[in-house]
């Protein structure tokens, strides 16, 4: 690599992993090390010396040569050295320390791209609010900031004291603010900003969104809940009117703001992606009224054909369409207060025909006994003429089997026109490991009319072996899905047989995830696979 043009080499570097990875954080630092011509190829790329990370100490020590070797590049810098991961004062640095990150970031504002600050809740006299506020809340410039996060967590001594903004980002295009506020919200929405999520609204900044961002397309509104019986900032919102380039919007307040700032939308374009979470949920009677709860004729409006029916728990359910518009509805209350998922359904086979058109049901083994329930009412009927079954997604919560419960049994769920089995994950993890006693429980507990039903692993791989005998262990779930159910019920994925194959053909695992396969390599969160060939 070291015959490599210049310019070839810059190109190599650039795919180096991300500085936020810890472990391989100054893989720059090694690659300018190498040799004569890498260290030159390496420093005449500015923009590999852009990304700033303030964490640790040996972090704060080179933020000076970073800056320098940056030059005039946009830079991406993450100020999170403020609090440990649980929102209390950072150990590994003191507050003169921190001042000095700041004061060295400073000559540099005008060439800030994108800007992430992460600290606790702190005091208005403290050094760190000082800090803070010389770089935020001075009334300074960023020409080209694009992404601006600030996020202001809760400490131990939970202070209620939000840091202020004060500065203008004339090209910004994603801005996030959670526990802080700007002085003036005029002065902070750009007219440019496409992304916009705030914690703490009232119906003047609503009113100022609306008036100043015509370009907005992802709204995040989260108030959080107001004490019962106590009207909160919105329920008498006014005559505003959203801007129509809205197409996603994420709503997190109680039911009668909700249901306030939902009115606003009643003439706009469709949205396509409409997400609530609330304190109230819907309850089974309000389900059954012949005049639908005004949450439910807001959250259904505009949405076509129902394709997909996901139940995430008695408190979490989404609804997609042929056209891909999701709605999703969810309850805050740890409690009692829920959608009642057996009612929904049935609503929404009354008034939408879901039995007619869902082809998929989703499911996590937490709300297994609520959707076996629903289903249990009112079976999903495809026609007759499309050839084509459901295909029901079952969610292994943390690994785990299906729960049991000797005084009250976990009913299995009941697919009639069931034509593919699905096992995933748990949500937010790339891919699982389980034994295939488990995937086999999880099987067992599904029921049928169909023979000749396909059952896939999705993102799972089966533990307990290594990759040269995967095939066997493979083929120990085949064999046992023989077992499960009438002969000839289940028959095993073509793709998971043929990943099975490639596995055992490789011979070795991801040293960092562990995945077996090329398409799943790709998956990878840290996207570094010194394991393979």
């Amino acid at each position: 690599m070291a015959c490599l043009p210049p310019d070839i080499l810059i190109e190599v570097f650039h795919l180096i992993p991300h500085p936020e990875i810890y472990w391989h954080r100054y893989g720059l630092l090694d690659v300018a090390a190498v040799n004569k011509a890498w260290r030159t190829a390496a420093l005449e790329s500015s923009s590999l010396w852009s990304c700033i990370r303030t964490e640790t100490r040996r972090d704060l020590f080179l933020l000076p040569l970073l800056l320098e070797r940056s030059r005039t590049s946009p830079l991406d810098v993450r100020l999170n050295y403020f609090c440990d991961e649980y929102g209390n004062p950072s150990e590994d640095t003191t507050p003169s320390k921190r001042a000095e990150v700041v004061q060295a970031l400073l000559p540099h504002v005008r060439r800030i791209q994108k800007l992430c600050i992460r600290h606790q809740m702190l005091e208005p006299d403290s050094e760190d609010m000082g800090t803070i506020s010389r770089l935020v809340d001075a009334g300074l410039e960023f020409t080209i900031l694009t992404e601006y996060k600030h996020e202001s967590l809760e400490g131990d001594d939970n202070s209620e004291e939000y840091a202020t903004l004060n500065f203008t980002a004339p090209s910004l295009l994603k801005a996030s603010l959670d526990g802080v506020c700007p002085r003036e919200w005029s002065k902070f929405l750009a007219p440019t900003l496409v992304d916009l999520h705030i914690t703490s609204i009232d119906l003047d900044t609503l009113g100022t969104i609306f008036q100043q961002c015509q370009s907005v397309t992802s709204l995040k509104l989260h108030n959080g809940f107001e004490e019962e019986d106590t009207p909160g900032p919105l329920s008498h919102p006014g005559p505003l009117t959203p801007p129509p380039s809205i197409r996603t919007l994420d709503l997190q307040m109680s039911m009668p703001e909700l249901v306030a700032v939902l009115n606003l939308f009643s003439t706009s374009p469709i949205l396509h992606s409409l997400t609530i979470c609330d304190d109230q949920g819907l309850t089974a009677h309000q389900l059954k009224r012949k005049q639908p709860h005004p949450i439910l004729t807001h959250m259904l409006r505009g949405l076509g054909p129902l394709t997909a029916f996901e139940v995430y728990g008695d408190q979490d359910v989404v609804l997609r369409d042929a056209t891909g518009r999701t709605r999703r509805f969810h309850v805050a209350a740890e409690d009692d207060p829920c959608y009642d998922t057996g009612a929904l359904w049935a609503f929404l086979v009354a008034r939408h025909d879901a039995h007619h058109t869902v082809r998929t049901i989703l499911g996590t083994t937490a709300a297994w006994r609520s959707l076996a329930s629903a289903l249990k009412r009112r079976q999903p009927e495809p026609p007759a003429d499309s050839g084509s079954g459901v295909e029901l997604q079952i969610i292994l919560d943390h690994y785990a089997v299906i729960p049991t419960d000797d005084d009250n049994p976990i009913p299995p769920i009941h697919l009639a026109a069931l034509s593919k089995l699905t096992l995933q994950p748990p949500g937010g993890v790339r891919i699982a490991r389980c034994n295939v006693a488990v995937v086999l429980q999880s099987v067992s507990m599904v029921r049928s009319e169909r023979r000749g039903v396909v059952v896939c692993l999705g993102g799972l791989m089966l533990e307990g072996v290594a990759p040269r005998g995967y095939v066997a262990e493979h083929q120990k779930f085949v064999d046992g899905l023989k077992g499960v159910g009438p002969e000839g019920m289940w028959l095993p994925c073509a793709h998971c047989v043929a990943r099975a194959e490639e596995i055992q053909d490789r011979g070795r695992w991801c040293v960092h995830c562990r995945m077996g396969d090329e398409a799943m390599k790709e998956r990878c969160d840290n996207n570094w696979h010194r394991g393979w060939p």
